[in-house]
């Protein structure tokens, strides 16, 4: 298998689209990263990763990880609220709280977050 293949496996595929799709904002460098850590081709506990220390995935709360999980899935604000039954705004709060908790600034940063650890 070449370095730029991806396994023949749905559920890799489909999480690498994801994973494309709400990355937009990052580098070439970050999103190359984010998607061979998803393949398995890179060991998503390497110290040079860009993101803060800690987790911070214990300090959120149990609704806090919903929307984080709809979040990095590439779901927008409204598609969320009606996912879960809750306002827009509401939703944003959520954001806003889970952003400042994990010490990332955009929803970008949220799903490199997560590719990096594995989450998606």
């Amino acid at each position: 298998m070449d370095a730029g293949d991806v396994p023949d496996n749905r559920a890799v595929r489909d999480a690498v689209a994801t994973i494309v799709r709400a990355l937009g904002g990052l580098t070439l460098t970050e999103r190359t990263r984010a998607l061979q850590i998803a393949a398995g081709r890179l060991d998503a506990d390497d110290p040079a990763q860009p993101i803060a220390d800690g987790d911070g995935i214990d300090e959120l709360s149990p609704r806090e990880r919903e929307v984080f999980r709809l979040i990095v899935r590439g779901l927008k604000n409204a598609a969320i609220g009606r996912a879960l039954c809750i306002s827009e705004k509401t939703v944003e709060t959520h954001r806003t709280r889970i952003m400042k908790k994990l010490g990332v600034h955009s929803a970008a940063d949220l799903v490199r977050f997560a590719a990096l650890r594995r989450l998606l």
